[in-house]
């Protein structure tokens, strides 16, 4: 009798352990499954993220190529400011042929007179 419950202790025990080791794993594998669904859930909104960055730089790409460059815009106010100066000079040139002609029909006039 004492070996049948040395035996019976001893299958109690495993039986124990068993259905506990059991119980853990089950715990940890609920566990880890809210874990594994958690990170399903923050991937998916990264990729929304990722996507909608995309179209982002999609949209950036775009608007700049058909920005004007630096160098084009340099050169247009170059242009610009160099018309501006050009103009200030001919309209300085034409201000003295004009007081130059004056001078030479008020001498005609004046010679014509006298």
């Amino acid at each position: 009798m004492v070996v049948e419950t040395s035996l019976i202790i001893s299958g109690g025990g495993i039986i124990a352990s068993v259905a506990g080791a059991w119980a853990m794993m089950k715990a940890q594998g609920e566990r880890h499954s809210k874990e594994i669904e958690s990170l399903k859930n923050s991937v998916n909104g990264l990729g929304g993220r990722i996507d909608g960055h995309g179209e982002s730089i999609v949209e950036l790409r775009t608007k700049q190529s058909a920005s004007i460059t630096a160098r084009e815009c340099d050169d247009k106010y170059v242009s610009k400011e160099l018309f501006r100066q050009f103009e200030k000079h001919i309209d300085g040139r034409f201000d003295t042929i004009e007081t130059g002609v004056g001078k030479i029909l008020g001498y005609l006039e004046n010679g014509k007179r006298g």
